[in-house]
């Protein structure tokens, strides 16, 4: 808290309270009656009193938990401080004089600190002094002194006034208020922005319709990238132990695994050869029966080295059967470990099942979505489960696996969408129905469209057939068949196919498609596809976007917005035009995503004030007299001291933590805990790795410790500290450097390891409040609240005060950078950041960005800041 500066004198009551204690002092020396009345006599003689010791200035703020006291006497003699009297809100006062011994006070007298007061106090000629006392939770409103300056004298001292923001038509700066609590981080980050997608067409277009009335099947996806239906051994597989080879399936030829306990971890594989460790996410169906022995038979997800697997198995010791992901040499080092479990309904030793997996492997985790059905279709099981094991990896090798059994497989599908249905796309109206045939005249599947996109399922046979031709039948509305379309011999119906319904020479229509691809891309937040379509006569438009009906609407002319949910690096946009007439009509496309693109990645100053997170560009610090926001992000909180940010660089990704607990923004808000929270003024978070630590502010003598790898909290105590409320902190390499004010005042200056969780005492800064904390790697830079003089340096100057410790040598000395422009850093804050590469150090408030030399310790220049 910070108080206006007033020329006016102390209230007489708080004089005539410091006469009553001068008298009791003076008492103390046996002059009872002579000095009382002469301190009396003093009272009715105010100006003249003032007047004798008008070179004594004494000034005092008030930071929330202490006050501090500046006097400075500018008389050609020594002055001699016998007692300071210290009025709160509530009335009471405290007074301190030789009498009361000495008090926990932290004590500045030029170069000398103490960290007790004892009165009286000499000041010598041309000496300042600071004095910080607690307050023990109330609020001052005014505080004295009694000077020995013949006679004894009662002097005011003046609140400190801070500076006021100048107003500017140019844009708004970073207000006055939320600079109390402002927070900084700077670092590599990614800043969102919007950009383009590449077509694979040049606009405009021109599409006339064609009329007829004929019905067509067309496949126009097939997101297969491998299948097989083992009629016969494949070529492209091999073997990592075990006896494999060609057995009756469920329909033809399958394949057998036997284990003989040679392959990962005592288990046999066979695998398709093809690596996909490049792809993040796939899908995966085979079917499978057990025909010998009791235990595990299934899918084995391999890496490139052939040491590490998870698998996706049915086990059964007997009647009871259930499905299971474990690892292998992931977890556990050279041991299994069973990640999720779940128990197949009314399962059957003798029966087929059919295993559907999606894997999606992530920054933080592999995870695993799995689904068992029976040979009717109906789902058996279902289970989700995660490895976020520092060894996971992305899976290179899928195999077919078995361990402890013998079992059959068939049916087996590598997708990048989902097999267990095929899709069809540009159904007229709702009635029509559609039936999939295998190859030898078996019904697999059909199903009655509902709207213009039917899915129908095939996941009993997802390979349909023996794996060749087949046939798929549409019926109109009323039971006529318009289509009897045949899969060539040499193909084969797959799941995960999209078909669209081709209806020509009736009412007329046309069809048109595009790719649109993003570049760079590292994190799509959103993405927009901005169509306008004009036609000479009244038609009806539809997009589907990678199959999907986005929009579908009847008009002359469109201009549309469609937002995209279905987030991915490329987009096929398929336009379906209808008429009654025949047609032309211009489109004109673009596809658009905000986002983290590789070449928006860079050295930032991140600012959280007010309720925003503004990003800033520091590289055009040498040439540029004001900076603005490249980025502006909404964080939904007061950034008053009690919140605070911090930015992981290898991921990209913005945490925050306040009262409510630690949020992150990947994008978008999201509370990963309410068990790490700040609990008042001075909270602090900071990202070291895969560790993020909070230090939870005022009232607290703990750190909470997040790790973002196993998503587990762990609290450290620090009560051997007696630390009651935290200030600053920034990243020393894997440890977080922090500040906390001790139960004397003092403020500690401290190391925690991220790894060890263990802390280390580095000693104490001789100021009263700090507004920031920074690191170089071998040093750590304090920079106080306030302005100082820098009277020490020989000059009568005023600046920004930097407290420099060596981390190797644990020396430290104090430096004043003069600048008579610097506006006061306030308290509750952590507004300081060194750049290495730059050699500077950045201090940030309500309107300027000042840069500092590392080596030389002086200003270089002042930046102003703006929020807009």
């Amino acid at each position: 808290m910070s108080r206006a500066i007033s020329p006016i004198v102390g209230a007489v009551v708080l004089i005539i309270i410091m006469a009553m204690f001068t008298a009791l002092y003076i008492y103390m020396l046996d002059k009872v009656a002579e000095t009382a009345r002469q301190a009396f006599e003093g009272v009715k003689q105010v100006g003249e009193a003032s007047s004798s010791i008008s070179s004594l200035k004494a000034l005092w703020s008030f930071n929330g938990t202490h006050i501090t006291i500046y006097i400075e006497n500018q008389a050609p003699k020594t002055v001699l401080v016998t007692a300071i009297a210290i009025v709160y809100s509530d009335g009471s006062y405290t007074t301190v004089s030789r009498t009361n011994g000495s008090v926990a006070a932290l004590v500045v007298i030029g170069n000398t600190v103490l960290n007790t007061l004892s009165l009286p106090l000499g000041l010598a000629p041309a000496t300042k002094a600071t004095i910080t006392i607690s307050t023990k939770g109330k609020t001052p409103v005014t505080a004295s002194l009694a000077v020995e300056a013949s006679p004894v004298t009662v002097v005011q001292a003046v609140p400190i006034k801070r500076a006021e923001p100048t107003p500017t038509a140019k844009a708004s700066r970073l207000s006055q208020t939320a600079t109390q609590g402002a927070t900084t981080w700077l670092g590599t980050a990614a800043i969102p922005t919007t950009r383009n997608a590449t077509l694979s067409k040049t606009y405009p277009q021109t599409v006339t319709s064609t009329g007829g009335v004929t019905y067509n099947l067309q496949r126009i996806n097939r997101n297969t990238l491998y299948y097989t239906d083992f009629e016969s051994l494949p070529s492209d597989w091999f073997q990592i132990d075990g006896l494999w080879g060609l057995t009756t399936g469920f329909k033809g030829s399958a394949i057998e695994g036997r284990d003989n306990n040679q392959g990962i971890g005592g288990s046999s594989e066979y695998c398709y050869s093809k690596d996909f460790s490049s792809y993040p996410s796939l899908w995966i169906t085979v079917k499978t029966v057990r025909t010998q022995g009791y235990g595990w038979y299934g899918l084995g997800l391999v890496n490139s080295a052939q040491n590490r697997m998870y698998t996706i198995e049915i086990y059964t010791s007997g009647s009871v059967g259930s499905v299971e992901v474990w690892s292998y040499n992931v977890e556990i080092n050279r041991n299994w470990r069973r990640i999720a479990s779940t128990l197949i309904s009314n399962y059957n030793l003798n029966a087929w099942y059919i295993i559907v997996v999606r894997y999606e492997y992530t920054a933080t985790a592999l995870n695993f979505y799995v689904w068992v059905y029976d040979t009717s279709g109906k789902q058996a099981a279902y289970l989700t489960a995660s490895s976020t094991s520092p060894n996971r990896f992305a899976p290179a090798y899928i195999c077919l696996e078995v361990d402890e059994v013998t079992a059959v497989f068939d049916d087996f599908i590598i997708s990048t969408t989902d097999p267990r249905y095929v899709t069809f796309v540009n159904i007229p109206a709702p009635g029509y129905r559609i039936a999939v045939y295998d190859n030898r005249g078996n019904l697999v599947n059909s199903t009655v469209a509902t709207s213009s996109t039917a899915l129908l399922s095939i996941v009993t046979d997802a390979v349909v057939g023996t794996g060749y031709d087949g046939r798929i039948v549409v019926w109109d509305p009323n039971g006529n068949m318009i289509i009897n379309y045949s899969v060539p011999n040499n193909d084969a119906i797959l799941g995960g196919d999209v078909y669209r319904l081709v209806v020509s020479g009736g009412p007329p229509q046309a069809i048109f498609s595009d790719i649109a691809i993003f570049s760079n891309l590292v994190k799509l937040i959103d993405a927009n596809v901005s169509l306008v379509a004009t036609a000479n006569v009244t038609i009806t438009m539809q997009v589907f976007i990678n199959g999907s009906l986005a929009y579908c609407s009847t008009n002359k002319s469109f201009n549309v917005l469609i937002p995209v949910t279905i987030l991915g690096h490329t987009y096929n946009i398929t336009l379906v035009f209808n008429s009654s007439n025949p047609f032309n009509v211009v489109i004109r496309l673009g596809v658009s995503g905000s986002g983290l693109f590789s070449d928006y990645v860079s050295k930032v100053l991140l600012v959280a004030s007010d309720t925003k997170i503004l990003f800033y560009n520091i590289s055009v610090l040498s040439y540029v007299q004001s900076l603005y926001p490249l980025y502006t992000l909404d964080a939904y909180t007061l950034f008053d001291g009690s919140a605070a940010i911090a930015y992981n660089s290898t991921g990209y990704v913005l945490y925050m933590v306040n009262r409510s607990g630690l949020y992150v923004w990947d994008p978008g808000w999201s509370l990963v805990t309410s068990a790490c929270r700040s609990v008042g003024a001075g909270a602090r978070v900071e990202a070291v790795g895969r560790y993020i630590t909070v230090l939870p502010g005022s009232k607290a003598s703990s750190i909470c410790v997040y790790d973002a790898s196993t998503k587990t909290i762990a609290t450290v105590p620090l009560q051997q500290f007696s630390l009651y409320q935290y200030t600053s902190s920034a990243v020393l390499r894997d440890s977080v450097v922090f500040t906390a004010m001790d139960s004397g005042g003092r403020i500690a200056l401290l190391m925690f390891n991220t790894t060890t969780r263990g802390t280390t005492l580095l000693g104490y800064i001789p100021f009263y409040c700090l507004a920031g904390l920074a690191t170089n790697g071998s040093r750590i830079y304090a920079i106080p609240c306030g302005l100082w003089s820098s009277a020490i340096a020989g000059d009568d100057s005023r600046g920004i005060a930097v407290w420099v410790y060596d981390i190797r040598t644990g020396m430290s000395a104090l430096a004043i950078v003069s600048n008579s422009t610097a506006v006061s850093l306030l308290g509750y804050s952590d507004r300081v950041e060194v750049d290495t590469d730059q050699g500077i150090l950045l201090t940030v408030d309500g309107s300027n960005l000042h840069i500092v030399d590392l080596n030389q310790l002086q200003i270089v220049k002042k930046v102003a800041v703006y929020s807009t």
